[in-house]
């Protein structure tokens, strides 16, 4: 515990924490605007674009794997304002503590990266042996002629935007709640797999395991930091694998 100190210029702002703030409601709420209401205004927008370009078909080039990923991250750039509000922190200390974002360790990295790869190799002898077939999805990403975009979206993005919201913000605010720890392990990776639709209902059971496995590592580290570089890792392994093949 850090010593209370009386020079209020010295005072380190401390993290709000107070359980009638993040109510089970108020993070459903939070959740609908971040994954249902965001998404559609960006949309939207996308859509009069294509109308004042007289784009032929609309559909199919909103569909377009550059769009969709264009599509994604300006929705997250629309999506850090609501992040910081709902933290209810207000110092960027004390919104880094709230988000679980602190530093790690190399040793901590080694020993966790293990673990990660042991679980990867599980999911894809498990994959193999269920003859799951290639998404969709992973066939767009592996013909784009720009491998570069591929790999910032798939390895920066993903696992920092990804884990912020689901294992630092969506977390945090569920595990202060009734529900607890697990419960916010069990939505937050529930959550997750819903809004990777775009795969097939074999490929979501894994999408879920992997949440669950983020939301261990995010619970036993008590770093989202941690979770992210786990993230970063699986999607590396998998991006390799794609170009490889």
């Amino acid at each position: 515990m850090e010593q209370q100190i009386t020079l209020s210029s010295t005072i380190k702002p401390q993290m709000n924490t107070d359980k009638s703030t993040f109510t089970v409601t108020a993070t459903v709420a939070v959740m609908f605007v971040l994954f249902i209401v965001l998404p559609l205004v960006v949309g939207a927008l996308f859509g009069i674009y294509a109308g004042i370009q007289q784009i032929a078909d609309t559909p199919a080039w909103m569909q377009r794997i550059d769009i969709a990923m264009l599509h994604t991250v300006l929705t997250a750039v629309c999506a850090l304002p609501l992040i910081v509000y709902a933290s209810k922190q207000r110092s960027i200390k004390a919104f880094c503590q709230f988000l679980a974002l602190t530093p790690i360790s190399k040793k901590q990295v080694a020993l966790y990266a293990l673990v990660t790869l042991l679980f990867y190799i599980i999911t894809l002898l498990l994959q193999v042996a269920l003859e799951v077939p290639e998404q969709a999805f992973i066939t767009a990403l592996a013909n784009y002629p720009y491998p570069i975009v591929v790999a910032l979206f798939v390895c920066v993005y993903a696992p920092i935007y990804e884990e912020v919201v689901f294992r630092g913000l969506l977390f945090k605010r569920f595990a202060l709640s009734p529900v607890g720890n697990i419960g916010a392990m069990v939505i937050t990776s529930l959550v997750f797999t819903l809004v990777h639709s775009q795969y097939d209902v074999t490929t979501l059971l894994f999408v879920f395991a992997t949440g669950l496995y983020l939301g261990f590592v995010r619970l036993i580290s008590k770093s989202t930091s941690m979770a992210i570089a786990m993230h970063f890792l699986l999607n590396f392994i998998s991006l390799v694998l794609i170009f490889l093949t």
